[in-house]
């Protein structure tokens, strides 16, 4: 059983290297090309691409993993939520591209850049319909990383070779879409190879799809309201500068994230099925401890990177990152207590729910810094690191005296 967990997130960590190592060359090679204004304007498309994504999963990367995990031998089952899934996802996506639409029209701030921002609608589509979920809950984590890395190597060639100017930062978008769409046909093949198909569902199996999903949509909305909207705002409110000092800070801790994130994806699973409490307790200190030593080592290495890769202009950067080190320990603790720990004491709720309080954390503080004229990076960094803490302790003081009890009566 450890050996399928080693396993799974072994592939699980390919693919985050490649999810962030192959953007931060990207951001590297852009920043240089752009500059920090039209990089800012870039950051800001950016994440209407990820709060558009994360709003068309509608949780599925968590939800229906879960339920194929549990029914992957049942193929006309798991086929049936495939379709499912789909069918519902592109009614989401149609709301995201009618927001997008109205925005880019609308918006005086970026008026200059409504070709962007209309572009950003092919990367939305393309990973709406990746299927993510599906390869996690029948733990072929291998293929995931495959397809991970195809996908990020023909962006980062396709960046390279056509964005050689400043005036050619709209294609960016277009090309993640070109890129992400490769992936999705290449991963829909593969549906159908391992016996699988997406099977055109009637409106029962639709709801049915929409009913299983729904708490864990909100937990993820809730999520993304403290970890992926402070580009949003900023953009909205600061000048681009602004906006892609605090982006190339942001990215770099997501960065950070991918050395967590694929433990606790390749564990969801295997917890869902196999309830080992013992091992995952061990796996939530372990964790923790190396991001402690990580984030250290990241401290104090991490301006000799900044000046190597960067010029002076981004050099602001580096206050904001040092507070992202400290918000990474407390994140560690929060991924690794949020959905693996919590169904494999079967108190999936308290996940869905403790996130909740990292949202209205985040939005408090939002509320009182625009009160009193502070909404900056480095306030918008603190306080998700407050925001973080505020999750980890919820989860900690429901979830862990829960599993110690569960340990001790075996």
């Amino acid at each position: 059983m450890k050996r399928r967990i080693l396993s799974n997130a072994a592939s699980l960590t390919v693919i985050q290297v490649a999810n962030y190592v192959t953007p931060l060359i990207v951001l590297v090679y852009l920043a240089r090309i752009l500059g920090t204004e039209l990089y800012g304007v870039l950051a800001f498309s950016q994440a209407i691409i990820t709060i558009s994504s994360i709003f068309t999963d509608f949780g599925y990367s968590l939800s229906a993993t879960d339920k194929i995990s549990k029914n992957r031998e049942k193929l006309n089952f798991v086929s049936t939520i495939i379709g499912g899934i789909y069918s519902f996802q592109f009614l989401l996506f149609i709301c995201c591209a009618i927001v997008i639409i109205t925005f880019a029209h609308f918006s005086q701030t970026y008026h200059e850049h409504k070709t962007l921002l209309l572009l950003t609608l092919v990367p939305v589509f393309a990973q709406t319909f990746y299927p993510l979920w599906f390869f996690q809950g029948i733990e072929k984590m291998n293929l995931l990383a495959f397809f991970s890395i195809t996908i990020k190597i023909i962006y980062v060639l396709l960046v390279i070779y056509f964005i050689k100017t400043p005036k050619d930062y709209t294609f960016v978008p277009l090309l993640s879409g070109l890129a992400h769409g490769t992936g999705l046909c290449m991963s829909i093949a593969i549906i159908y190879r391992l016996g699988y198909k997406i099977i055109i569902p009637n409106k029962t199996k639709i709801l049915y799809c929409i009913s299983f999903s729904r708490k864990f949509f909100v937990s993820r909305m809730l999520v993304m309201i403290y970890m992926n909207s402070s580009v949003l705002i900023l953009g909205l409110i600061a000048n681009s500068s602004i906006v892609a000092t605090y982006s190339i800070a942001e990215q770099l801790y997501k960065a950070m994230q991918s050395a967590i994130s694929p433990l606790s994806a390749a564990t969801y699973p295997f917890m869902a099925k196999e309830k080992d409490i013992k091992l995952m307790m061990k796996l939530i200190y372990y964790c923790v401890f190396f991001v402690i030593v990580g984030a250290i080592l990241g401290y104090f290495i991490s301006p000799t990177l900044i000046h190597y890769f960067f010029d002076q202009s981004w050099e602001n950067s580096l206050s904001i990152l040092n507070i992202f080190f400290i918000a990474i320990v407390f994140h560690a603790g929060t991924v690794m207590t949020g959905y693996p720990l919590a169904t494999a004491v079967g108190r999936i709720d308290v996940a869905n729910s403790s996130v909740i309080t990292g949202a209205l954390i985040y939005c408090t503080g939002i509320i009182v810094l625009f009160l009193f004229g502070q909404i900056n990076p480095l306030m918008l960094a603190f306080l998700m690191i407050i925001s973080e803490l505020g999750v980890l302790a919820k989860r900690a003081f429901i979830l862990i005296p829960v599993a110690m009890q569960k340990i001790s009566n075996d």
